[in-house]
């Protein structure tokens, strides 16, 4: 017997395959969902999406990919694998992705090919969007010129290709490798670890979507989850992937506090002293101060919050 039947599941629902059945649009997705898309709209040019390792940046770029209408876009997703990609493997690769049949072998040549394509596109009324997934990888100045020279194309008013960068906080160490093009970023947004009352509505979400019952988690379990995975999205996958097996083993219904340790401990994971800033935060949108925040109590939050601005 698998996890699945114990527990009444239709499918698994922790895995950390980018799946959109389970996607979870927590606040600051939403958000940046919502920017995006706008920045879109307006032919902004160049956006660029930070995060720490397995905080969701993949998923959204999934998502924005999929919620842009084929009518309205070109669009296109490259995700780039390695950092030996080279300034003429990429702009060959553009060009294939635009649909140039054969792009020329000449640097200048090919640039003619894509400004015509991209022309073409733009005449029948669509904007050209490039989704660029790990684009930390992408670590060279040549690189940066490059993306730099493509946004110069315009016709009146408008841009011909608008890029999203998705990656680690490192992407802006490959910006500064060209600061005219680090000054065209139009919107820039990090994703965050999550806090505990949004892991606790990200389990119960893919709990829900996989079939399944909240009431497995228990509320103390969901809180030591937060602590070991420091609020990681694909961390805290793999411990209630785990979890649910060694419920199995243990013929349990109940996952408590207690395997959530046993399961860290296994994973060689190390629960993270709570953020109490980030308590607070949440407590200013209705959740309650837990740890350390407590001691936050006295402070004037507006004040902190305008200094965070400043």
């Amino acid at each position: 017997m698998s996890y699945l039947e114990y527990y009444g599941l239709r499918r698994e629902p922790f895995s950390n395959v980018p799946d959109q059945l389970f996607y979870w649009s927590g606040e600051q997705h939403k958000t940046a969902l919502a920017k995006l898309t706008f920045a879109l709209e307006q032919r902004r040019g160049f956006s660029v999406v930070t995060g720490e390792i397995g905080t969701g940046k993949t998923m959204l770029s999934r998502r924005l990919f999929d919620s842009l209408s084929e009518r309205r876009y070109f669009r296109a997703l490259l995700v780039v694998i390695h950092s030996e990609v080279t300034a003429e493997w990429l702009l060959h690769r553009i060009a294939q992705l635009l649909g140039v049949r054969e792009p020329k072998r000449h640097k200048l040549e090919m640039l003619g090919q894509i400004y015509e394509r991209l022309r073409v596109i733009d005449q029948e009324g669509r904007t050209v969007v490039f989704l660029i997934d790990e684009a930390q990888m992408l670590s060279s100045r040549e690189l940066m010129e490059e993306f730099r020279g493509l946004l110069n194309i315009e016709v009146q008013d408008r841009k011909l290709v608008n890029f999203v960068f998705f990656g680690l906080p490192e992407v802006e160490d490959c910006l500064r490798l060209d600061e005219p093009l680090r000054q065209r970023v139009a919107l820039r947004m990090r994703l965050r670890h999550y806090s505990e009352d949004e892991t606790r509505a990200y389990i119960y979400h893919r709990l829900n979507i996989a079939g399944g019952k909240s009431g497995v988690f228990t509320p103390d379990g969901i809180t030591r989850i937060a602590g070991h995975s420091s609020g990681v999205p694909r961390v805290i996958n793999t411990i209630c992937d785990n979890l649910l097996l060694n419920g199995l083993l243990n013929k349990t219904r109940s996952l408590t506090p207690d395997m959530v340790d046993q399961v860290a401990q296994e994973l060689a994971l190390t629960a993270a002293e709570p953020d109490p800033l980030a308590d607070i935060l949440g407590h200013r949108s209705g959740a309650k101060p837990t740890g350390r925040a407590q001691e936050w109590k006295e402070v004037d939050l507006d004040k902190v919050l305008g200094f965070l601005d400043d």
